[in-house]
């Protein structure tokens, strides 16, 4: 810390933890003596101590659970969302038990192999039957990895052990069934007996490829219906005691523009007509937005935002009714990437219109649809090559 005069009074000023390869200056301006800005120096001094500081001294010494806390609280929290970092707890908890009480610069790959090993032969924490999948023991090797790499890239540590401790082979499995041409005509001829709103979470999920928190954090100024354009750019999640909207997406790909199909952009014309009905009819009972552009799209009869599970809720009444196979919201976004895919549009425009950060993301979870448009290149290769021979 150091004192300069700054004015009529003095200023304290330090630099603190280096954070992305930067370190802010941290100050303070005292109007009175030099005497009474040493007093207020001390103080700071103290303050400061009391805090988790990246000194030399500190440098590798922090227990890994130490530095977890750290990097929610000055990197993830600034960067992910609020869904992400609930994930990245859940996921802590069993790093936490095997090596959170080992100091960083103790960590070695030998440990990472061995947690990785009794990852495999872990139980789950649900009480539901079978290990963990490779997908969630992917999961803790990709938060173990983001947290060594800040560690290195602040200057704590100089090598990164997860770097040389490979995770087991994962390959990504996509179990997911989707309807059928006959069974998909079946279910929609249904869906016509419902009301408005459920048809409507149905189409936008299946017809945009729209998340269940997309949908649910729509607001009505997000649709430009002479453009026949949505704009999705935050999403609705669940939290204990009710919803939170304005939340930002998972990734920043996630942010988008899509047109909007015809079918759908007739049904929130129709719903648009409903709410702005229901809304005048409670007159001072509503309890939106006062402006109805600033309205949510989905919310209840008094205008909060809805529960973004009600979905689920209706859909398991809804194929349990008509006799059709147990599906979850999430299917119908499946459905559409893979009716796209099947129908010739190239993994880009898929990627774009589902909102991943990029195409090979796509490309690995629909690679199952791939592979006859790939036999197709083949065919197609032998035709051209006999045609110039």
């Amino acid at each position: 810390m150091a004192i300069r005069k700054r004015g009529q009074g003095y200023q304290i000023y330090f630099y603190g933890p280096m954070i992305d390869g930067e370190r802010k200056m941290i100050s303070k301006t005292i109007h009175g003596s030099l005497n009474e800005a040493r007093k207020q120096e001390k103080i700071l001094k103290a303050e400061v101590a009391k805090r988790i500081e990246l000194t030399d001294a500190d440098k590798g010494k922090m227990l890994l659970r130490e530095f977890y806390m750290y990097w929610i609280e000055n990197y993830a929290k600034n960067r992910k969302s609020y869904n992400t970092i609930k994930l990245y707890n859940k996921i802590f908890f069993r790093i936490n038990v095997a090596l959170g009480h080992k100091k960083l610069d103790s960590i070695q790959p030998t440990h990472l192999l061995k947690f990785y090993k009794n990852l495999q032969e872990c139980c789950r924490l649900d009480n539901r039957e079978g290990g963990l999948s490779q997908s969630t023991i992917k999961k803790h090797y990709i938060l173990l990895s983001l947290l060594f790499s800040c560690a290195v890239k602040w200057q704590i540590l100089y090598n990164n052990p997860v770097k040389y401790a490979e995770i087991p082979i994962y390959h990504y499995k996509n179990n997911k069934k989707i309807m059928q041409p006959d069974e998909l005509k079946r279910f929609l001829e249904v869906l016509e007996k419902e009301p408005l709103k459920h048809k409507l979470w149905v189409y936008l999920a299946l017809g945009m490829g729209l998340r269940k928190g997309e949908i649910f954090g729509l607001k009505w100024l997000a649709i430009d219906f002479s453009q026949k354009i949505m704009s999705i750019d935050s999403q609705s999640i669940i939290v204990k005691g009710g919803v939170l909207t304005g939340q930002s997406l998972k990734t920043r790909g996630a942010n988008r523009q899509l047109s909007i199909p015809m079918i759908v952009l007739d049904l929130l014309k129709q719903y648009r007509q409903e709410t702005l009905g229901n809304r005048e009819r409670l007159a001072n009972k509503w309890e939106g937005q006062k402006s109805p552009e600033e309205d949510m799209i989905f919310t209840t009869i008094l205008g909060k935002p809805a529960h973004p599970d009600s979905f689920a809720t209706w859909l398991r009444r809804f194929v349990k009714k008509y006799n059709f196979t147990a599906i979850s919201p999430h299917v119908f976004r499946h459905m559409s990437a893979s009716y796209l895919i099947n129908a010739g549009v190239d993994l880009t425009t898929v990627a774009s219109r589902l909102g991943h950060q990029n195409s090979t993301t796509t490309q690995v979870v629909y690679a199952h649809l791939l592979r006859p448009a790939e036999k197709n290149t083949a065919q197609i290769m032998d035709t051209i090559l006999k045609r110039n021979r």
